[in-house]
């Protein structure tokens, strides 16, 4: 192994404008691995790897010709990043695609087996017609597509890590379709993998919480840095980790948070902004792209009607990296609908700096984003809308750090915004419980212990 290089696995939604705290600078950079990567520049040579394709059901899902979104990144990445980003598909090879016809036959094969056997034939006859059918595609999919997809991605893997030597792998996303199978051949080169927890944990996460049953068939990394010790709790009892396999180190991302004071001004955002220096801030960090268009409609219907009402409030819309082009028409059409003015409702860059939006706000709206728990460590109040009738995907309106609205016209918004912007004491209450069990310490220092876990799995 080559002790000078390491890799890191960059998502392009983390590739977004980022404060580096330290020196004071504005940057584009990777917003979870940016604090790390400056401290292992300095004795390592550092790799990206990404995929620049997505499979095909995907992009013909959300209409893209090619996955812009990663082009287009790359491209940035190539004239200001100082990691040395390699396309996973560089290293394609005829062998690659070879082993990908060798393996559609045998999945073909196999396939056909299981579809024939008895077994199959009578387990149909226990079920519906309809399931049945639907059935046989699910399985005709996995065959024919994502397990071919399993074995590009397992060779591309392969030809990458015997170019780049590295001395460890990071990931951020490693229950991912490419991230699996770049575990899964670190595994097999024996190259350490430390795996940084980048979402909510829940005793029903199917991507970390695995039965018992599953321990000798699960690949896991090496290390798994987690945001506090409710997620170590989580993994270590309802799953199949074993204990020395996680480590508690908190967000290295919020370490932002006790330096933002001297990062972001009010004043000055709302003078660059074009907003009334006297208005209060409601910050919306929506997910368009995973909720249904229906239930999107009676959020946007129910927080405009409010914002109307709440003289001197603006709205801002921070749209998830993941939304498309035709969800900001959604948010355009109906302002011209509700006759929303700019000083009622502003939608900045999906690139924007999305803890300035928070360290600004006076109240946050999420249905089920982690910027609900970012919001709550910046000391802000916090309201989870949902309106699709099931349980909140989040813990929290049941930890205390925010307050929910599960009734549509209603008024229910209305009353709990003006109940937030004028009174946030029961939420503050809660806050520092919380954090303790969640993001363990908020004290700046998270980036400097995921990096000492780094270093001590790299042997030094």
């Amino acid at each position: 192994l080559n002790t000078s290089s390491l890799v890191l696995s960059s998502q392009p939604m983390k590739w977004r404008i980022v404060r580096d705290y330290k020196k004071r600078k504005i940057r584009k950079d990777d917003a979870f691995f940016y604090m790390a990567i400056d401290e292992f520049k300095r004795d390592k040579r550092l790799f990206g790897i990404t995929p620049l394709m997505l499979p095909r059901v995907i992009r013909k899902r959300f209409k893209l010709s090619i996955d812009d979104q990663k082009i287009r990144t790359y491209i940035e990445k190539q004239k200001v990043w100082s990691v040395n980003e390699i396309p996973l598909e560089y290293f394609w090879h005829p062998r690659v695609f070879i082993r990908m016809l060798y393996a559609r036959r045998i999945f073909k094969r196999r396939l056909a087996y299981i579809l024939e056997s008895s077994e199959f034939q009578k387990a149909c006859e226990d079920v519906s017609p309809q399931f049945c059918i639907f059935l046989k595609d699910w399985l005709k999919f996995y065959f024919q597509r994502v397990f071919i997809r399993a074995v590009k991605n397992l060779e591309l893997s392969r030809r990458y890590l015997l170019k780049t030597k590295p001395s460890a792998v990071l990931l951020t996303n490693e229950y991912g379709e490419f991230e699996r199978a770049l575990l899964f051949m670190c595994k097999k080169l024996k190259i350490p993998v430390i795996a940084l927890q980048h979402g909510e944990i829940t005793p029903s996460s199917p991507s970390y919480v695995y039965p018992k049953s599953f321990k000798e068939s699960i690949l896991l990394p090496d290390k798994t840095c987690l945001f506090g010790p409710f997620y170590k709790q989580i993994l270590v009892e309802k799953s199949v980790y074993e204990e020395e396999l996680v480590e508690v180190t908190g967000a290295p991302w919020l370490d932002i948070v006790k330096y933002a004071p001297k990062l972001y001004n009010r004043k000055n955002f709302k003078q660059r902004s074009g907003i009334p220096l006297e208005n209060k801030l409601i910050v919306w960090t929506t997910q368009t792209h995973a909720v249904p268009r229906e239930e999107m409609e009676k959020y946007i219907e129910e927080v405009f009607k409010a914002i109307k009402k709440l003289e001197g409030t603006t709205l801002i819309i921070k749209q998830h990296p993941n939304e498309r082009r035709e969800d900001r028409e959604l948010f355009e059409r109906k302002i011209k609908e509700f006759g929303m003015n700019k000083n009622q409702v502003l939608i900045p860059n999906k690139t924007a700096d999305t803890y300035e939006l928070l360290f600004v706000s006076d109240l946050v709206i999420t249905k089920s984003s982690t910027t609900g728990l970012e919001a709550a460590a910046f000391g802000k109040p916090v309201i989870v809308l949902n309106f699709s009738g099931k349980n909140d995907a989040v813990n929290y309106v049941i930890q205390g750090i925010a307050k929910g609205v599960y009734k549509y016209n209603k008024g229910e918004f209305l009353r709990r915004a003006k109940e937030l912007l004028s009174d946030d004491s029961v939420l503050a209450a809660s806050r520092d419980s919380y954090f303790r069990t969640y993001l363990y310490q908020l004290d700046g220092k998270a980036s400097k212990r995921f990096v000492e876990v780094v270093r001590r799995v790299m042997g030094g």
